[in-house]
């Protein structure tokens, strides 16, 4: 209903929406219409109506049934003729042409050696595994949002830093051909200015491109129109780490504890314990209580059988099954569930393993990262210093343009270094965060 608004209103404005997306506007978006997300949610619903389904097991039924009948021909038996025994036997009819019933019948399980109850604990648990289905699924929906916008934030710096140098080389290449005029630079140099000049355009339209692809899986993660267009908000920046100064040994152990992962195999390891105990249920006897009210009316013509012809009876029966023997496949199926318990126990240390080594590989990734950008920033500020010697240098014919150009792609490059050691320890510190279920 949300996503059929937001078109109506696109429609109305004539395609013209624009979003001025924040990081926070962009994820309240995803977590409202992500389809994944949404699809998560309607999950859990379906699991909570599984524990109600299961609850009914435990319930008495109730039947009504009725049946009109007409026998064409009637059965026969024959009796042996007493009266002349060397005679033939007596044939005689059974029953009555037409025969009415309507009636009640209420079933109560009593005992059926624990299926009930284990079948009950089996839809609790998977409501809780669905539920933390979907948290795992709206930490998975934040962290694709934060890495593809904190993308195009780095593309967004990307393209306005090429965009500088392509600036700079249509001036470099003015000036080259200035001082080509006045015999103080060479066609050598006006043509290295203009390769240097043509050489920036595939890359800033391939950089366009790229963002405006990252745009496009954005809007997808979000679950808006096409038509919109995005205006990314923020700038790239530092992101604050949260668990600066925590000790690698306490995140695992707060991971261990938050991890939806850990839950979840928690859970599957208690139903597999569930399953279990109703295949070794399943050699004990089942006790039933039943119960029936009924009413029957018989005529030799259809038109007989009014209200005043129905007879009432009523039973109740307490009903025992035992299964003794069943080919061994009752045995077989306990080997299996027993199976399938041990399975869930080695799962259990196995995610328990695989979120410890996900937390240290992010832990590590955030530290390499935030060096990697003192380092980057440093090696900007040199070749920025580098570029503007270097063209102070050209200006007094103390060094060559090829320098210069060398120096311009020099400082290019130390931006896209810096940029992307920015966005790299930023997508680290999330899956940081999402290592210890904390975003």
């Amino acid at each position: 209903m949300k996503r059929m608004t937001l078109f109506l209103l696109l429609v109305s404005l004539g395609f013209a929406q624009t979003i001025d997306l924040t990081l926070e506007r962009a994820e309240q978006l995803a977590l409202e219409q992500n389809f994944d997300l949404t699809i998560a949610r309607k999950g859990e619903t379906k699991a909570k109506v599984s524990v109600a389904e299961a609850v009914g097991t435990v319930l008495p039924s109730i039947t009504a049934y009725g049946s009109y009948t007409k026998n064409h021909e009637l059965p026969v038996i024959y009796i042996p003729n007493f009266t002349n025994p060397a005679g033939p036997n007596i044939p005689i009819t059974m029953g009555v042409p037409y025969n009415a019933t309507a009636g009640l019948s209420l079933n109560q399980p009593l005992f059926n050696g624990g299926a009930a109850g284990n079948g009950l604990l089996i839809a609790l648990e998977s409501k809780n595994i669905s539920s933390w289905s979907r948290e795992l699924t709206r930490q998975q929906v934040l962290n694709t949002v934060r890495s593809l916008y904190f993308q195009t934030e780095f593309l967004e710096s990307l393209i306005k830093a090429t965009e500088r140098s392509s600036l700079s080389a249509k001036t470099n290449l003015e000036q080259v051909q200035k001082r080509e005029a006045v015999g103080r630079a060479s066609r050598f140099d006006v043509l290295q200015a203009q390769v240097k000049l043509q050489s920036l355009q595939p890359q800033l339209q391939s950089l366009k491109n790229q963002h405006e692809t990252v745009l496009t899986h954005l809007r997808m993660v979000m679950g808006i129109e096409e038509v919109v267009h995005l205006n990314i908000a923020d700038s790239l920046r530092k992101i604050a780490n949260p668990f600066a100064g925590t000790s690698l040994d306490s995140l695992k152990a707060i991971g261990l504890v938050n991890r939806p992962e850990m839950r979840i195999t928690e859970s599957q390891q208690d139903i597999a314990k569930y399953q279990r105990n109703i295949a070794m249920g399943q050699l004990l006897p089942s006790l039933s209580l039943s119960a029936d009210v009924r009413h029957q009316a018989q005529a030799e013509h259809s038109r007989d059988i009014d209200r005043d012809l129905y007879m009432r009876s009523t039973t109740t029966a307490l009903n025992l099954s035992w299964p003794l023997f069943s080919g061994g496949r009752k045995t077989l199926g306990i080997q299996k569930a027993l199976i399938s318990k041990k399975e869930a126990d080695i799962r259990l240390q196995q995610t328990a393993l695989s979120i410890k080594s996900e937390i240290e590989s992010a832990w590590l990734k955030v530290n390499e990262t935030e060096m990697n950008i003192g380092a980057n920033a440093t090696m900007m500020e040199h070749a920025a210093e580098a570029l503007r010697l270097a063209r102070i240098m050209y200006e007094n014919g103390s060094t060559t343009q090829l320098e210069v150009l060398t120096a311009e792609g020099n400082y290019l490059q130390a931006q896209s270094s810096y940029y992307q050691s920015i966005f790299q320890y930023n997508v680290a510190v999330d899956q940081l965060k999402k290592a210890v279920n904390a975003l």
